[in-house]
């Protein structure tokens, strides 16, 4: 979690950017990137002021580089701070300016680098990068440099994006360069199908971002990741899932297990979606919309082994618990547990007859196709 210190600072800057005019006379650009960069890391606090704030300030530091005359680029605090603004989302004008100069006091790679990554130049900015070492500039624009040059890795070399990865977090500790980082890393361990790395990231992102405003959409790729993993996976090592979502803030802890319990059913997972929907269910108080989404989950899946028992909890659970998008699936399931108790008994229950005729056999393949159809929509309807 980040420090009182820091927040009060993010808090400060945040003041001071909603209160005073976007360009004050004889404000220095680089001490208006100071304020954007506090800004973004009250965006990993999970301050949505901070969020709004931030359009504010990358446009009047847009507004103060226009304005900037010659003295100002003589400063290569100012230069670096082009670069930051650039790399943290503002347009790329001011590099556009610099480049036409012969000094400005800054490695030139620096500049054509985060100029190329502005202008969509992924090959050029890679290029530009790979001669620079993160670790030899200032932390605030070395982290910078290393995250955006880990994203740019992706895809193409994923053991380097990682180490670059790595090293941005390692610059810039607490600040949203490091809950990128992490999120991307994250994702990273789950492509490669490496899941003590996937479990160990997570839990280090849920522990120190869970507030963050990105948080939401990273617990999303992340039930879905961790659904793709194997139940023996899960299950054992260093981390097993259990494990993993003790970690958690119980808020949290319950959300990530019913993400991950419904994104478990999509994929047709049981063991996973009862693992996680238990974890769920576990830490849910009776007659909430949390107990009774995991509940649901776990009945869903279990139709097709246990429909007797899966129709009996699907019967006594309240439809208005349920959020819009499970009790679609609530109805969808109940639909779908009927037919199941409907499967014929006797011969056909049994199996084929030893002997059957085209009729016989069609009745019966007729009716398991019907149920396994309705398994895919009622799969499909969880989506």
């Amino acid at each position: 979690m980040i420090g009182p210190l820091r927040g009060v600072a993010a808090a400060v800057a945040m003041f001071a950017a909603i209160s005073a005019p976007a360009f004050a006379e004889g404000d220095e650009p680089y001490r208006m990137v100071r304020t954007l960069q506090a800004l973004q890391d009250g965006i990993a606090a999970g301050d949505p002021a901070a969020q709004e704030a931030q359009q504010e300030q990358i446009a009047g530091i847009g507004q103060a580089f226009a304005a900037a005359g010659e003295g100002a680029w003589q400063d290569p605090r100012n230069a670096r701070a082009a670069v930051v603004y650039v790399l943290s989302g503002g347009r790329p004008d001011p590099l556009r300016s610099l480049v036409r100069r012969e000094d400005y006091g800054i490695a030139p790679a620096l500049v054509r680098g985060a100029l190329a990554f502005a202008e969509g130049r992924s090959e050029e900015a890679k290029a530009a990068f790979a001669t620079l070492d993160p670790r030899t500039l200032p932390q605030s624009l070395g982290g910078q440099v290393a995250l955006v040059h880990g994203l740019l890795a992706i895809g193409a070399d994923s053991t380097e994006a990682d180490r670059l990865l790595d090293l941005a977090r390692l610059l810039m500790p607490g600040t949203l360069v490091e809950e990128a980082a992490l999120r991307r890393q994250a994702m990273l361990a789950a492509d490669a199908q490496d899941y003590e790395r996937f479990a160990a990231l997570s839990e280090r992102y849920f522990r120190r971002f869970a507030q963050s405003l990105y948080a939401g959409g990273f617990l999303r790729q992340f039930a879905a990741a961790a659904a793709q993993f194997e139940f023996d996976t899960f299950s054992a090592g260093p981390m097993p899932l259990p494990r993993l979502l003790s970690e958690m803030e119980p808020d949290t802890r319950r959300a990530a297990a019913l993400a991950i319990a419904r994104a478990a059913l999509v994929a047709g997972s049981v063991r996973v979606t009862s693992l996680a929907a238990g974890q769920a269910s576990a830490i849910s108080a009776p007659n909430t919309r949390e107990g009774a989404s995991g509940t649901l989950y776990q009945a869903a899946v279990h139709l097709l082994t246990d429909a007797e028992e899966a129709e009996r909890r699907l019967q006594g659970m309240p439809d208005r618990l349920l959020a819009p998008a499970d009790r679609v699936l609530h109805r969808a399931a109940l639909s779908l547990s009927r037919r199941i108790m409907e499967w014929p008994v006797g011969e056909e229950a049994g199996g084929l007859p030893e002997t059957t005729g085209v009729e016989g056999e069609t009745g019966l393949l007729r009716r398991g196709r019907t149920v396994l159809a309705e398994a895919d929509a009622l799969l499909a309807g969880a989506r």
